[in-house]
């Protein structure tokens, strides 16, 4: 691979990102059909919260407030999981 000069890396996608703004692709663990969305606190000091959303439509969001951003994606994977091995099929 060609290395090129950071100057024209930029909106090569070669930088590296930040976690929160990584592609799904770039995790390791697959999720496909589903998306996690972490909603953060309307006012500081405020819980987190999270969205499911399959292939883009709004599929479960949680029903309680977590302390953090971390719990909030931990819970909302935890969640994946189980919708991705079928328990909670409707």
């Amino acid at each position: 691979m060609r290395h090129l000069h950071p100057r024209f890396q930029s909106g090569l996608g070669l930088e590296p990102r930040p976690w929160h703004n990584r592609l799904m692709s770039e995790t390791s663990t697959n999720i496909h059909p589903y998306s996690l969305e972490i909603i953060p606190p309307k006012a500081d000091g405020g819980s987190y919260q999270w969205a499911i959303r399959k292939n883009g439509k709004l599929t479960q969001r949680s029903d309680r407030s977590l302390p953090s951003e971390a719990k909030a994606r931990e819970s909302g994977l935890g969640q994946i999981e189980k919708l991705l091995s079928g328990v909670g099929d409707r």
